[in-house]
């Protein structure tokens, strides 16, 4: 008896929180970036360590459970719109297809195998759905923004952190237990270094302008390094490319730009030549080695050549959970790991329609966000850094998937490119909702 009341009383405590954590969301799009984050940075430094139920067969993540009430908020914040942007009918076509492959997928594959490959898609889905109704007012932007530098510095800090226990030879084991499976240096994976590399570029803009703070320089300067000691070669790529749009839309910054590059590539020459010479090198890999891109290039060849396997998946892909079970020419090794190429992943589960949801997404947004520019740079999600942010990700997407903490970012990039539209009206029908300013929607 006492333990069904024990299990009756957690079950509706467990309701009242959800209510509220709903209710809450609904109505403050900064709260519910800051709970994404939280729980984002949390799992990072904890790991293993955060324990994840299993509930008949399906383990259930902190981040499902997320996903789940911020999918549920935005569709009904959608439901309030007079009209929706090209980036959300784009994502409602998104979510129609990874539906259909789930269903198809559900019965052959089962349940884990099916959600468990959609979560690349579900989460960067859910996120832009729910945080491209954000109400893009100037105090909005400047918190989120604001948010994610701290996001930023919080994974900088980690990385420091675990470098740190790598130096003092900390046990592998608990928090320190990532430091030691990376084999090296690269302390955070790919998905949250990319977050440390968009707070860098939320700053420099106020670099440019010369309005940046003290303490903001030091940011700067920490976040540069640590994105190049990482040597995640995937987010140099990407900051190469955000660093040459720069130059290009900012012509009297060229000659700065290039003695900051000119700079960070000495260092890095510097420190990775003395670091690989030692026998205990804690690097990976030489920068240099090309032993990752072609183990994915003969994964992406290798699993193009087998799919689709009937016409029909041509257009809509095979049923998700099917796997991405392929041999590896070189090694002849086989392996069955996700592609490494989100765009190769869209083509497999949802054929070529899925694959041409992206211009529809991106394209419009894009060219919305760099037709003008906002004259205060301490906005910090200013129309210049959205371009810059989107543009990150495209590239970022060759090599991994988004996750949910990508698709604020992409929903915020919609919101302010589409907010002041004419031809878009993205204006909240009912206010009923809210308690607080229309800024807090």
């Amino acid at each position: 008896m006492l333990t069904a009341g024990l299990v009756a009383g957690g079950l509706v405590a467990a309701a009242l929180v959800a209510t509220w954590l709903m209710e809450r969301i609904l109505r403050d799009s900064v709260f519910t970036a800051a709970v994404i984050v939280t729980i984002s940075v949390t799992s990072t430094f904890f790991g293993g360590l955060i324990p994840t139920p299993v509930i008949g067969g399906f383990t259930v993540l902190p981040q499902d459970v997320l996903f789940a009430l911020v999918a549920g908020a935005g569709v009904l914040r959608l439901l309030r719109l007079e009209s929706i942007n090209p980036m959300q009918r784009a994502v409602i076509a998104l979510f129609a297809l990874v539906a259909l492959s789930a269903l198809r997928g559900i019965g052959p594959n089962g349940l884990d195998s099916t959600f468990r490959e959609s979560r690349n898609f579900l989460y960067f889905i859910g996120g832009i759905l729910y945080f491209s109704t954000v109400d893009p007012t100037p105090e909005v932007r400047r918190q989120l923004g604001r948010l994610w530098l701290i996001a930023g510095a919080i994974f900088a800090a980690i990385v420091v952190f675990r470098w740190g226990a790598l130096l003092v030879g900390a046990p592998p084991s608990g928090i320190f237990t990532r430091a030691r499976e990376a084999g090296g240096i690269r302390v955070i994976d790919n998905q949250n270094t990319l977050v440390v590399a968009q707070a860098l570029f939320i700053l420099v803009p106020l670099w440019i302008r010369e309005t940046v703070t003290r303490h903001q320089s030091w940011l700067i300067a920490v976040l540069l390094i640590v994105v190049v000691f990482l040597q995640h070669r995937t987010i140099w790529v990407v900051v190469l490319t955000a660093g040459a749009m720069v130059v290009a839309r900012n012509p009297n910054f060229g000659r700065r730009a290039a003695a900051a590059l000119v700079s960070a590539a000495a260092a890095v020459t510097v420190v990775t030549a003395a670091l690989s010479t030692s026998s205990e090198s804690p690097l990976p890999q030489a920068p240099t080695d090309t032993g990752t891109f072609v183990w994915r290039f003969e994964g992406w060849k290798g699993l193009l050549e087998q799919a689709p396997g009937r016409e029909e998946e041509y257009l809509i892909g095979r049923p998700l959970g099917s796997g991405y079970e392929r041999e590896l020419e070189t090694s002849g090794n086989v392996v069955d790991t996700s592609p490494h190429n989100f765009y190769v992943e869209t083509y497999l589960r949802l054929g070529l329609v899925g694959l041409a949801v992206f211009p529809l997404m991106y394209a419009p947004t894009l060219r919305h966000l760099a037709r003008r520019r906002d004259e205060d740079a301490d906005l910090l999600l200013t129309r210049e850094t959205m371009l810059l942010i989107l543009a990150m990700q495209v590239v970022f997407m060759i090599a991994w998937p988004p996750d949910l903490d990508q698709g604020i970012m992409t929903g915020v990039a919609s919101a302010v490119a589409f907010g002041g539209s004419e031809t878009v009206a993205v204006r909240h029908r009912a206010r009923r909702w809210t308690t607080g300013e229309p800024g807090q929607a």
